[in-house]
């Protein structure tokens, strides 16, 4: 009979979803056969090898297996032959835990965000997998991939569009205005942020480089940020009648409220007029108390003139 205590100090497992559980608790019993007394990323990893996941199909390209990784772990914590009665986690652990709950895009954190969170982190772990040879960035880029909160926004696909990033620097000499755009966007309140300049300068590809490093190199209050394009003209295309327009705004906020997505609107000047036939309420007027509500990042891109 195996009877043991877990001391988890206020680590909420009801906000991971079923698999991250099974992993986890997979991970407290894999530390209390060996005798440890802290549970550990490497009884984490033991325990995603055992499932089937993204993370185990990956790490098995490069030759890593239960079996093999096993064996490294028992190398630099030999199994005792005592075990505990108490299971604490490990401070690392514990991290981990926490990263993945703090960069969770829906209500619980799933199964490749928590593996995201342990392959990101500075552990014995990942310092084994990295003598095996295995290349951390291209798993996690595979990992990201397969997480990415948005392909299209369901329902507004004739008027929106998430912007895919480049993996290399496509700019130069704009660094200054994108650390100025991440810290703007970083706010609590009211991250929004406004691109002035002359046409041509090249607004649109300071917004790309910005979805580059969010996506590749995130600042931490950002991480799992997408960016979605939000074409003016074509929001008004098809409205023929009073009200069909605020309703796909509308129906847009909607389909975007609670998701970590960064609205870019380039030409904004033209959101004064669009929508803004006879008895219909103009673009700017539905966004002005969105914008001081604070609930949405926005980023608008004119000219200085307009």
């Amino acid at each position: 009979m195996r009877v043991f205590f877990i001391r988890r100090r206020n680590i909420m497992l009801d906000k991971f979803d079923e698999k991250c559980q099974k992993a986890i608790v997979t991970a407290e019993s894999i530390c209390f056969d060996k005798g440890h007394e802290r549970v550990d990323t490497c009884h984490l990893l033991l325990a995603l090898l055992q499932m089937d996941v993204l993370l185990t199909k990956e790490l098995k390209k490069y030759g890593v297996d239960y079996t093999s990784f096993a064996k490294r772990v028992e190398y630099f914590f030999p199994k005792k032959e005592v075990q505990p009665f108490y299971l604490e986690y490990g401070d690392v652990f514990k991290k981990i835990l926490n990263n993945a709950l703090e960069n969770k895009k829906k209500a619980k954190v799933n199964i490749d965000e928590l593996c995201v969170a342990l392959l990101e982190s500075e552990s014995v772990s990942v310092e084994i997998l990295k003598e095996e040879g295995v290349d951390i960035d291209e798993v996690v880029d595979k990992l990201r991939e397969k997480e990415s909160s948005l392909k299209v926004i369901k329902g507004c696909e004739s008027f929106t569009e998430i912007i895919k990033p480049a993996k290399t620097k496509t700019i130069l000499g704009r660094d200054e205005e994108v650390k100025q755009m991440i810290i703007g966007l970083s706010c609590k309140d009211k991250a929004n942020i406004a691109l002035l300049g002359k046409a041509g300068v090249g607004k649109s590809a300071v917004v790309e480089e910005l979805a580059r490093l969010i996506r590749y190199n995130p600042p931490q209050k950002l991480k799992g940020y997408q960016i979605v394009n939000l074409d003016v003209t074509a929001t008004v295309a098809g409205t023929k009648y009073r009200g069909e327009f605020e309703e796909k705004i509308q129906r847009f906020l909607k389909a975007v409220k609670g998701k970590k997505l960064i609205v870019f609107i380039d030409e904004a000047h033209s959101l004064t007029q669009a929508g803004s036939s006879e008895g219909s309420t103009s673009l700017s007027e539905i966004l002005k108390p969105i914008l001081t509500q604070g609930k949405h990042k926005f980023i608008i891109a004119t000219t200085e003139w307009e």
